[in-house]
């Protein structure tokens, strides 16, 4: 039986479509912009306003606090901020693009900073995927376009990249995280929230969460 907060979640997404939410809708460059908190930032929140959190994403929805393209970040500080969350959004990026944006998130972490990251996780994907292979061979089930390929309901919403523990690890040691371990589905490290990050299909998690820290040195 799906919780209160659960049906709450899937309100407030949907009035944030429409522009409608707690958010501040600021730009990045905005003066106003500079009395915002950049202690610990949500980015690419999409429709999920997160409290006690800035909420950064390059649409204007009614999550949004601060409009910005999430792979420049060019109006934050180098070493300014103590934790990054970030869920379902790397996925969305060509793969030429991962490294230099997460070197940006790198960059305006303070030392010793924490990045937590939620992706698809491949191997967990295509190990449900062929648990379960008689269902996608029913015509009409479609094969996980939406999980593997993106929703594709707007220009951003397609994905173009993918990850297993192994390649994001090996990613983030190259940037300069260490510190880097996978972190439970559920529950949610921020009480209350409900995102893809505790996602399941076939009754199974679906997301790879990791948390690193920057490097000191």
């Amino acid at each position: 039986m799906k919780s209160l907060q659960f049906y709450k979640s899937k309100i407030f997404k949907l009035l944030s479509r429409y522009g409608i939410g707690w958010g501040s809708k600021l730009l990045l460059s905005d003066p106003r912009a500079t009395k915002i908190s950049i202690s610990k930032l949500h980015i690419g929140c999409g429709n999920i306003y997160i409290n006690n959190w800035t909420n950064i994403d390059i649409l204007k929805t009614g999550a949004t606090d601060l409009i910005a393209d999430i792979t420049n970040l060019h109006g934050i500080p180098d070493n300014s901020v103590d934790q990054i969350y970030s869920c379902h959004v790397l996925e969305h990026f060509e793969f030429a693009k991962i490294r230099p944006i997460l070197s940006e998130w790198h960059r305006i972490l303070k030392p010793s900073g924490e990045l937590r990251l939620s992706v698809p996780d491949l191997d967990a994907i295509t190990k449900i995927y062929q648990d379960n292979l008689p269902h996608f061979q029913i015509p009409g089930h479609e094969p996980w376009i939406a999980l593997i390929y993106g929703g594709q309901k707007d220009e951003y919403d397609f994905h173009k990249t993918g990850f297993n523990f192994c390649w994001l690890k090996f990613l983030l040691e190259g940037i300069g995280f260490d510190q880097i371990c996978r972190y439970d589905n559920e529950p949610h490290f921020i009480a209350g929230t409900i995102d893809n990050s505790i996602a399941k299909s076939f009754d199974k998690y679906i997301s790879l969460n990791v948390v690193a820290k920057k490097s000191i040195l």
